[in-house]
């Protein structure tokens, strides 16, 4: 496994996962209290994990600027809401393949 770890190709996948999955990870578990699931089951933790990640990504949507453009406060909240329904279906739609993959 040591010897796998050294070759270039999983030298840029470590730096890939080092740079987008492990700081939201962080983020997680030191400021969104998901240092333990107090769920029983597999799919109860999937939920858990789920909706952190939805919690996650909103807060990142409400603290986004764009300074380019001026938008009036309507229409952002406009595209939150859209954003937030497409975000829950989303993630509504991936909970119901993995209930899906664990059943069979």
């Amino acid at each position: 496994m040591h010897e796998r770890l050294q070759t270039n190709k999983a030298k840029r996948l470590k730096k890939l996962r080092s740079s987008t999955v492990e700081p939201v990870i962080g983020t997680l578990v030191n400021f969104l209290a998901m240092k333990r699931v107090n769920t029983r089951g597999i799919i109860q933790a999937n939920k858990c994990l789920l909706m952190a990640a939805v919690a996650y990504n909103v807060k990142k949507l409400l603290n986004w600027k764009d300074n380019n453009r001026k938008t009036n406060v309507k229409e952002m909240e406009i595209k939150i809401k859209k954003f937030v329904f497409e975000l829950l279906c989303y993630y509504h739609h991936l909970l119901i393949i993995m209930q899906r993959s664990i059943q069979t």
